[in-house]
């Protein structure tokens, strides 16, 4: 018998198979798995950290918002170094913001409500009294009047039912009014918007706010009678010119011939800088014109032209000698800050015509565009020119960073200013010759038939100021508006036109700056936090973005 055997070579073949693939399968599923179980885990992470990063880049946005729409937020490269803005929740994170001016930006904080601002810091001075030959105080060398901040004198010329006006929204007085005459009559003040006074009850039953109510010669457009506070105070952002001014072009020739005189002590064309005395240059003690030194004030003669050229300029002057007691600003006309023909011919003061513009110079000799007076020291700004004008001041190299607008500054008192950079004097503004014929103001006039108009803000909030207001035409002395402690206003009216005293405070929307916004917004307790940070050109529209990173 025959026995066949069974091949067993391909025995068990599809078993091996089999487990071959499970045990591939399962290395591919644990694999699967373990990959799973880490994006569960790590998916939170991921999406907490995506969360963050989205909420600081919606900070940053929110902050551009913020400082396109106030100029107040990080408004120059001299303001505040970091500024924080108000924290928010994005996301359920919380978000911290700040923001740096890196470039360019001025200040532009003001009171565009007020027209005058009346601050009495001080009380009235005993010497704050008008002591000169013209319209004195009814009894001459009478203290100002204790309830009065605000004090009109009506001069013997002035005609009856003359008005002076405040224009502009509003005027804030923290003292009382006083109106006094040389002949029969008073002038009228007219407040044309809200006047607001304080009303102290300390001086009840006087109180000043109800008591000026009945006034016959104060007249105003509505009344608001507020309890005793910190007056409204649009301090500037002031810079301070570090060096001395160059020596004064003298002996100009005017290009039109006009009212100037040539020869010694003729028309004159005068730098930005700093003033550190007056010097006499004709008559007893006076100096040749060719030994002026930078830093010195030609003393003004009468009968000339004068023209400061665009800049900043900083009257610093030692207590008097017998020839350097103030700056008395003498002439037929003073002109300040006229770029070009152009601005020229928008000039409001018509009776004179500036001798030079910047344009007519190198480029060199003057900066940005308008002027800003600074007084300190023992300066005195004495004007007995005809015809004065200051325009508009811009800023430029030497003020970047400052208030635009600021035609007169005296800080009058010894604590240093935080809005003031750069100088080393005491901003002390005083006239130290209080036994002469001048109070103890930062600014007077004396003359009549003056034509002054300053178009930007008068800053004086420590020191008073008495003034004639000479209605020759209806416009404004004090255009860009005034801040002072005390207000002494002679009213001489030779031509019975009524005028406006003071205009509305110069307002300017957001400025020209590059700013570094940086948001941070905060994870969980031992989470890192997210952060991210922007240069943005807020002056453009919209807003031009330079760079932007995150970084967590």
């Amino acid at each position: 018998m025959t026995i066949r055997r069974r091949a067993r070579g391909e025995d068990g073949a599809t078993l091996i198979l089999a487990l071959a693939f499970l045990m591939l399968f399962g290395i591919v599923i644990a694999a699967v798995l373990t990959q799973e179980q880490a994006s569960i885990k790590t998916t939170p992470v991921v999406s907490d950290h995506s969360s963050k990063l989205y909420a600081s880049d919606g900070g940053v946005d929110y902050a551009i918002q913020a400082v396109r729409s106030n100029s107040s937020l990080c408004p120059s490269v001299f303001g505040p170094t970091v500024t924080s803005l108000p924290p928010i929740t994005l996301n359920g994170h919380q978000v911290d913001v700040t923001c740096r001016t890196i470039e360019g930006g001025f200040d532009t904080t003001v009171a565009s409500d007020y027209s005058v601002i009346v601050t009495n810091y001080r009380p009235p001075d005993p010497q704050a009294t008008d002591k000169g030959p013209k319209c004195k105080y009814p009894v001459k060398n009478t203290t100002f009047p204790v309830s009065a901040a605000f004090l009109v004198v009506t001069c013997n010329n002035a005609p009856a039912n003359t008005k002076i006006y405040v224009g502009g929204k509003a005027m804030y007085n923290a003292g009382g009014f006083s109106f006094a005459h040389e002949g029969t009559v008073d002038a009228q003040l007219v407040v044309q918007g809200r006047l607001v006074q304080v009303d102290d009850p300390a001086t009840s039953p006087t109180k000043l706010c109800t008591t000026n109510a009945s006034l016959p010669t104060l007249v105003v457009g509505s009344r608001q009678c507020v309890p005793p506070g910190p007056p409204p105070d649009p301090q500037p952002t002031i810079r301070v010119p570090g060096t001395l001014a160059p020596i004064p072009t003298m002996n100009v020739t005017c290009d039109d011939g006009g009212v100037g005189e040539t020869g010694s002590g003729g028309n004159a064309i005068l730098y930005p800088g700093t003033y550190t005395s007056v010097v006499p240059i004709s008559g007893a003690g006076s100096v040749p014109i060719g030994s002026l030194q930078p830093g010195q004030l030609p003393k003004f003669n009468n009968h000339n032209r004068y023209y400061f050229t665009s800049g900043v300029y900083y009257f610093n002057f030692a207590p008097p000698t017998a020839n350097d007691k103030e700056f008395a600003m003498e002439g037929a006309s003073i002109f300040g800050g006229i770029h070009d023909p152009a601005a020229a011919a928008t000039r409001i003061v018509t009776s004179a015509a500036p001798c030079k513009v910047d344009s007519d110079l190198a480029a060199d000799k003057y900066d940005g565009q308008g002027t800003t007076f600074i007084f300190g020291g023992a300066s005195l700004f004495d004007i007995h020119a005809s015809t004065s004008e200051l325009f508009y001041r811009i800023p430029g190299s030497m003020d970047a960073g400052a208030t635009p607008g600021t035609s007169l500054f005296a800080w009058a008192d010894s604590s240093r200013p935080a809005k003031v950079f750069g100088g080393s004097a005491a901003y002390n503004s005083f006239n130290p010759g209080t036994s002469a014929d001048r109070c103890t103001c930062a600014f007077v006039t004396d003359k009549s038939g003056q034509q002054i108009l300053f178009h930007g803000l008068t800053y004086v909030p420590y020191s008073p100021i008495d003034v004639y207001i000479n209605q020759i035409g209806a416009y404004s002395p004090f255009l860009g508006g005034i801040v002072a402690n005390a207000i002494v206003a002679h009213v001489e009216n030779g031509s019975g036109v009524d005028g406006v005293f003071a205009g509305s405070f110069t307002t300017t929307g957001p400025s020209p700056r590059r700013v570094l916004i940086t948001a941070t917004a905060h994870g969980a307790t031992g989470e890192r936090d997210s952060q991210s940070a922007a240069v943005v050109q807020i002056d453009a529209t919209p807003p031009k973005v330079d760079t932007w990173r995150n970084q967590s």
